[in-house]
């Protein structure tokens, strides 16, 4: 069931259930998008008309955000759990794993999804990662030809939003190959152990944004994206409630 958050159609759907549909998709050798919005992600598609429109071409949208899923409550909405997408993403690799099937690592600094590939092969037996590609290559025709050459079923590109979903959204059918695409921001520098996750209770607590902001300064930017989005979801439920008691 797909829910209206700002414009954003979100999945609310059980993790365990996800992963067997996306499974399925896999083996049926169905194209799967999968983009993972969150509050920031959010702000930005109310602002920007066609990052909406290529969020909503997606076959999932996870919520990835604890943000989201208040909000989706202030709103009356609710989504009933939030699905992270780097979790998701490793489940699908073990999926991959017992499938065969082949994936391709884009983005990060060089040199970062080389590693990311290396450890990720040690966790999970049998993984196979058919390639990898920074994300500071400019040529799109060189980056696509290295992709198709690879001929992978699953693509995880890591570019940072909006970035990795305009490429998706731009780049998909020229990699008719490719069963699944998935946009993971800075998932490759948490496999390479160049960044840390947050603890599992901050994250369980709904917290991980802060801890991201703690390790990366650069990120309160968006701190005031952060703010509007919750201030619209109050503002919403306040207008909503006024409008009921008229």
């Amino acid at each position: 069931m797909k829910r209206n958050i700002f414009g954003v159609m979100i999945d609310d759907v059980n993790a365990k259930k996800l992963i067997g549909e996306i499974s399925g998709r896999l083996r049926e050798n169905r194209r799967t998008v999968i983009f993972t919005p969150n509050p920031i992600m959010t702000q930005n598609a109310r602002r920007d008309s066609r990052f909406m429109n290529i969020l909503n071409s997606s076959d999932y949208n996870i919520p990835d955000g604890n943000g989201i899923i208040l909000a989706s409550r202030l709103l009356k909405t609710p989504i009933s759990e939030r699905i992270c997408g780097i979790e998701l993403a490793e489940e699908l690799l073990y999926t991959a794993s017992k499938q065969g099937l082949n994936v391709f690592l884009f983005g990060g600094k060089a040199g970062v999804a080389d590693l990311a590939a290396a450890k990720l092969c040690a966790k999970y037996r049998g993984l196979k990662i058919c390639g990898t590609l920074n994300g500071y290559t400019s040529d799109n025709d060189r980056i696509l030809e290295k992709i198709k050459k690879s001929r992978p079923d699953i693509l995880y590109v890591c570019l940072g939003s909006p970035k990795q979903e305009k490429w998706i959204y731009e780049n998909a059918d020229n990699l008719p190959h490719v069963r699944l695409f998935m946009g993971l921001g800075g998932s490759l520098d948490v496999w390479s152990g160049n960044t840390k996750r947050a603890p599992r209770y901050l994250r369980k607590k709904g917290f991980e944004w802060l801890w991201r902001m703690t390790l990366s300064p650069k990120k309160l930017k968006d701190l005031p994206k952060l703010l509007a989005f919750g201030f619209s979801a109050v503002a919403k439920r306040i207008s909503s409630v006024g409008i009921m008691h008229r």
